[in-house]
């Protein structure tokens, strides 16, 4: 057999190329970033431009999804995941906002479920079905709705039409005794130059004390308007009845499917953080509904058996500004005072006999209600509270009044979280946060 024969020439020529290709490799990396690179640079200008062209007809629909035509291939690059992953949660966030009106009675259902789960749990242990106790407590929450629209709206609107012409009344005498009073009288026999005060108050205090009423009835005004909107909203969707009942019969069960949703590796954190705030969140929300129904039937009927006026006025005012800390109670102190002010004679006597009602059932609340009820409360220093309704009031109004406290706490907890793991990952001694 004739033997082949090497060449060594070919083999010399092969072992030298193959160096060359791996020192290629590199160079042909680099230059696939960046042409990664600037085509994203690149679809993001022009992106722009396209935008700023058609912006009359421009819809978030077709942005996301031009977007995600772009950056979908070249997703494993981070800065192009990035960029998806923020279009995406917003246009979610605007797509929520969008829709918030369809959601409305979806949360409104799911807050009445949650708020009466351990409820419905509670007599679940007792063999008492859930479909049963759910369709009790939907039963009864319309009977209870009906029969206050019957027999206390119509007292409540007149009451309140009677609250706001008092008030104009009460404004135009006070504006027409500093103007045509014997204040100046006594002023100049007392050797002061009454024109000059008289003057002032004609053009400073008159004019103001018309606007703040103007403006304190306006408020009041949109604040009933409101008020009955939501309540004529849910008396008109029957879709609230229906979404309400089975989400409290079938509430384990969309908690099961939601805890299907997360990943696996993010469940036992999930569930975990769910049941702090839960457990801190739930009994805030049932106790201080508690809280205000019992604060809110005593001042009505305080202020009921003390002759003032418009007792039913002030006793939903009272439910609402429950829920506000320290800014709540001194407001409804003031509409107190007011109202009592404009009752019958002696009105000093009614409206000192108003403000300290309202006081009392403060003190009552706090000191003996509160921590029966609610137990071991949230826990905000003073100054952390204060601080918390000025800022969530002058970004949201009244409702960020309202979620203040509970958003703030639940804020809180996750930094405590954080701040436990991370002494626990630097071997730092752990930090007793009940006494802090």
């Amino acid at each position: 057999m004739a033997k082949k024969k090497n060449n060594p020439g070919k083999t010399k020529a092969q072992g030298s190329r193959q160096p060359d290709a791996q020192t290629a490799s590199k160079p042909i990396s680099q230059l696939a970033q960046y042409q990664v690179g600037i085509s994203i640079v690149a679809a993001i200008v022009l992106l722009i431009i396209f935008l700023y062209t058609i912006r009359i007809v421009i819809s978030p629909f077709l942005i996301l999804g031009v977007i995600i035509f772009i950056l979908y291939p070249v997703r494993y690059n981070i800065v192009a995941r990035r960029l998806l992953w923020t279009s995406v949660i917003l246009f979610m966030f605007w797509f929520f906002y969008m829709i918030s009106g369809v959601l409305v009675p979806l949360i409104i259902s799911f807050g009445i479920a949650y708020i009466v789960n351990p409820l419905i749990d509670h007599l679940e242990k007792k063999r008492i079905p859930r479909w049963a106790t759910a369709l009790g407590l939907i039963l009864t929450i319309i009977t209870i709705i009906v029969l206050v629209l019957i027999m206390l709206m119509p007292l409540i609107i007149q009451q309140f039409n009677d609250l706001l012409q008092s008030v104009s009344s009460a404004v135009a005498d006070i504006g027409e005794w500093l103007r045509e009073g014997e204040l100046f009288d006594r002023l100049e026999g007392a050797g002061v130059p009454a024109d000059n005060i008289r003057n002032f108050v004609n053009v400073e205090i008159v004019p103001t004390l018309e606007n703040f009423s103007l403006l304190l009835l306006q408020a009041m005004f949109d604040f009933f308007i409101g008020l009955s909107g939501i309540i004529t909203h849910l008396i008109n969707l029957v879709t609230v009845p229906f979404l309400s009942f089975f989400l409290m019969k079938d509430f384990p069960a969309v908690k099961r499917r939601v805890k299907i949703m997360v990943p696996d590796e993010f469940q036992p954190g999930v569930v975990y953080y769910y049941r702090k705030i839960d457990k801190m969140l739930g009994r805030y929300i049932r106790g201080y509904i508690v809280l205000a129904s019992i604060n809110a039937s005593l001042a009505g009927l305080l202020l009921w058996i003390f002759g003032v006026k418009y007792a039913a006025v002030m006793a939903i005012i009272t439910f609402f500004l429950d829920f506000i800390p320290y800014f709540g109670l001194v407001l409804t102190m003031i509409l107190a005072g007011i109202v009592g002010f404009l009752s019958e004679p002696p009105v000093l006597l009614r409206a000192l006999l108003a403000v300290l009602s309202i006081g009392a059932l403060a003190i009552l609340e706090n000191y003996v209600l509160a921590p029966f009820i609610l137990g071991r409360p949230i826990g905000l220093h003073p100054v952390v509270l204060i601080m918390t309704l000025l800022i969530f009031g002058f970004f949201f109004g009244i409702p960020g009044l309202i979620i203040a406290l509970p958003t703030t706490a639940i804020i809180i907890l996750f930094a405590k979280e954080w701040d436990i793991r991370r002494r626990e990952k630097l071997g730092l001694p752990p930090i007793d946060y009940k006494n802090v």
